[in-house]
């Protein structure tokens, strides 16, 4: 299925929550948790447009997607060529805000990576959220922070 603005609708009303596009539940203050299942279904699903997907990554950028769109966020900035920076920084911004002790080791790898350019900044931040989470092993990624300096 090619995802576009009507079929984002569509899935969402499915959830019980109108909206006219995605960019509703980036702006809205309420909680939207029903709609978080539909939301990582509609990230495995290819886009007519890599501003709505964009969209999707930003509405899943809240508390209620913690621990359950991590794992399909980090194979969506896997599988985005490089050239997409800003698509994949955003992915990263959202990860910042969901990380997981279960994501460090593949947070890591991308941080690692200097191929991934300016679209690691947000995946450093990730990293330094540890401490909060009592991540058991943050030796190891003090040494990661460190060496990126």
């Amino acid at each position: 299925m090619i995802v576009d603005t009507k079929k984002i609708r569509e899935e969402i009303l499915k959830a019980g929550i109108s909206i006219d596009n995605i960019y509703d539940l980036v702006n809205t203050r309420e909680s939207y948790a029903e709609a978080i299942p539909t939301l990582i279904c509609l990230m495995k699903e290819e886009f007519e447009n890599l501003r709505e997907k964009e969209g999707v990554v930003r509405a899943l950028t809240v508390k209620e997607a913690i621990g359950k769109a991590n794992t399909v966020l980090i194979e969506e900035y896997n599988k985005t060529p490089e050239k997409f920076g800003f698509y994949r920084w955003a992915i990263g911004n959202a990860l910042q805000t969901l990380i997981t002790k279960e994501d460090v080791e593949d947070i890591l790898l991308i941080v690692a990576n200097k191929e991934n350019g300016d679209s690691r900044q947000m995946f450093v931040l990730a990293l330094g959220k540890l401490k909060k989470i009592k991540y058991e092993n943050i030796e190891k990624v003090e040494d990661a922070l460190i060496s990126l300096l």
